[in-house]
């Protein structure tokens, strides 16, 4: 998925070329002193050990072990399955490697593995295969939690994860840190972490001020820990003056979504009962429970209305989530409801104006991730 991905083709292609005119040596152009990874064929059952790699610092790690036979999909059939001649291979590569195309199709369905698997018996130096391996890249999740609220065990914070599973090439796969999180620690173990600052991304000081928080899936994460901020804030005021009934807090608006509400349907008992409450006002989004696909955007314009009268009262608008396609949907919405709002000389350049205007002024704020 990488040029390095590409490298690895490459380097592979001049491995098959190398066996067509002599015996193959251990590594990729190496000494035959250099340990090797061998490429077991991708029906059989393989199993992993990595003893160190380019993000790691010589730290062991065990890797998951595989059963599956490759869908012939994207027209990616393995290079050198069993009987094929190392012509046929050498052709197989070369034609991927010129063709931008077909190669995006074949690399966006594998990780390494699967491109050494689609070469079996060919030997790929390790010391030659470490350096194509992107680093591990730290996750961030976003805290789920107030620093007000008490926590058991001294205090600390919560974080909403996704557990990544999926299938590809008819193999399961796992996302590296959100299983480890979810299967492989234990209750008490420890685990490197550090705290990223977003201040870009914050509530306003007054608590009456409007916010509206656009947040599907684990997006809804920040905006529990503003949720809860607010309403134990108000307490505390409350406490503080020895008053009766908590501060005032402003509207509070969540637009949530997810596929069904009885599959991750995420705080879902908790954000119910604050709507039930009148805390917040709840814009639910289930996308697969009725024939028509129903996503946050379609709940935002449903009250247009409402939500340009909370801009207009200097409302705050807060975006969190996946930046591939839900936060731009998200905004070209905003800039549709703002058009239609601001009177009969608005247009898509006045809409735009106004949007920066509010991004400037720290109202717009988005925390927004690829996925």
């Amino acid at each position: 998925k990488t040029p390095k991905a590409q490298q690895l083709l490459q380097q592979l292609l001049g491995q098959l070329q190398q066996q067509q005119q002599q015996q193959p040596s251990a590594g990729i152009g190496g000494a035959s002193s250099e340990k090797a990874v061998h490429a077991k064929p991708a029906n059989s059952h393989i199993s992993y050990e990595v003893k160190a790699d380019a993000s790691t610092n010589g730290m062991y790690q065990d890797s998951a072990s595989a059963n599956g036979t490759p869908e012939e999909l994207n027209g990616a059939e393995p290079f050198a399955p069993k009987g094929t001649s190392s012509t046929a291979s050498i052709a197989r590569i070369s034609h991927l490697l010129n063709d931008s195309a077909a190669l995006q199709l074949y690399l966006d369905a594998r990780h390494v593995a699967d491109i050494l698997q689609d070469c079996p018996g060919i030997q790929v130096a390790l010391e030659r295969l470490l350096p194509l391996l992107r680093p591990l890249q730290p996750r961030l999740y976003s805290i789920s939690s107030s620093p007000l609220e008490h926590i058991p065990a001294n205090g600390g914070v919560q974080a909403t994860i996704a557990v990544v599973r999926y299938n590809s090439l008819g193999k399961a796969r796992h996302g590296v840190a959100s299983t480890q999180v979810a299967e492989r620690l234990e209750v008490d173990s420890y685990l490197p972490v550090f705290i990223f600052k977003n201040p870009d991304f914050r509530l306003p000081a007054d608590l009456l001020t409007p916010i509206i928080m656009v947040g599907p899936g684990t997006g809804l994460a920040p905006f529990r820990s503003f949720i809860l901020h607010r309403i134990i804030t108000a307490l505390q005021q409350q406490h503080e003056a020895a008053h009766q009934q908590p501060g005032q807090i402003g509207p509070m608006h969540l637009f949530f979504g997810c596929r069904r509400h009885d599959q991750d349907f995420l705080y879902g008992d908790q954000l119910q009962q604050w709507h039930n409450d009148g805390v917040i006002t709840l814009h639910t989004a289930f996308s697969r429970e009725t024939d028509r696909k129903v996503y946050v955007q379609q709940r935002l314009r449903e009250v247009g209305d409402q939500m340009w009268q909370l801009l207009e009262a200097g409302a705050h608008f807060y975006v969190c989530g996946d930046a591939g396609s839900m936060a731009g949907v998200v905004e070209a919405t905003m800039l549709d409801i703002i058009q239609q709002h601001q009177g009969p000389d608005s247009n898509a350049g006045s809409a735009a104006a106004y949007l920066r205007q509010l991004a400037a002024s720290g109202r717009y704020q988005r925390d927004v991730w690829f996925s």
